[in-house]
C-alpha cells in the first residue's frame, strides 16, 4: 500500500517536472506562450521596441538573434525607465535604458554571459569603436553637446589616461589592464 502511494508520488513529480520545463522551453520562444498576466502590455511592447531599435542603430547588435522574455517600464518624473532582458544560446545580456519624451537619453548593458552578437564583425580599435559608436548616436539623435563630445573625441589619436575638459563637458579615458573605459 505504502509503495503505491510512493510510486504514484514519484509518478507525478515526474509529470510536474516535465511540464514545468515544457512549460519553461517554450516561453522563452514565445510571449504567446507566457500566462496573460506577464504578457508585456502594448506600452511595454512600443517601448521595447525603441530600446531594440537604438541596440541596432548605435550599438550595432543583431537583436533578431535574441528573444526578449522580460520587458520591465516605470514611469517617473524623470522620464520611463525600461529594462529589457535579451537572450540567445550563446549571449544573455540586460539593458537599462531610460526615455523622456521617446527619446532615449541613457543606456547601459548589462553581460550576463557571452558577448553581444553584431551585424557586423566588431573592431579590436577601441578607439575607432568610440568614435563610429559617436557618430552613430549623433545620427540616431542629433543634439549640439553631442558634436561638441565627438569634436572632443576626433582629437585623440592615441589611448592614454587623460581627463580633458572643454565647456561644461569632461572627457575621461582611463585605461586599466584590458579595460578601457571613455566617459
Amino acid at each position: 500500500m505504502m509503495g503505491d502511494r510512493k510510486s504514484t508520488f514519484i509518478l507525478l513529480l515526474v509529470i510536474c517536472l516535465l511540464l514545468v520545463s515544457l512549460l519553461v522551453s517554450t516561453s522563452s520562444a514565445s510571449e504567446s506562450y507566457l500566462p496573460k498576466s506577464l504578457q508585456p502590455t502594448g506600452q511595454e511592447l512600443m517601448w521595447r521596441d525603441r530600446a531594440l531599435d537604438f541596440l541596432r542603430s548605435v550599438f550595432m547588435i543583431d537583436t533578431s538573434k535574441y528573444t526578449v522574455p522580460r520587458v520591465i517600464t516605470s514611469e517617473s518624473p524623470l522620464g520611463t525607465f525600461v529594462t529589457l532582458q535579451l537572450r540567445s544560446d550563446d549571449s544573455k545580456f540586460d539593458m537599462g535604458s531610460n526615455f523622456r519624451h521617446t527619446k532615449i537619453i541613457w543606456c547601459k548593458l548589462y553581460t550576463v554571459e557571452g558577448s553581444p552578437v553584431y551585424l557586423n564583425t566588431a573592431s579590436s580599435d577601441v578607439l575607432n569603436t568610440a568614435k563610429d559608436t559617436m557618430n552613430r548616436i549623433q545620427a540616431y539623435s542629433p543634439k549640439d553637446y553631442l558634436q561638441d563630445m565627438q569634436s572632443m573625441l576626433d582629437t585623440i589619436t592615441e589611448l592614454n589616461n587623460s581627463k580633458i575638459t572643454t565647456g561644461n563637458i569632461t572627457q575621461k579615458i582611463t585605461i586599466d589592464e584590458n579595460v578601457v573605459s571613455i566617459k
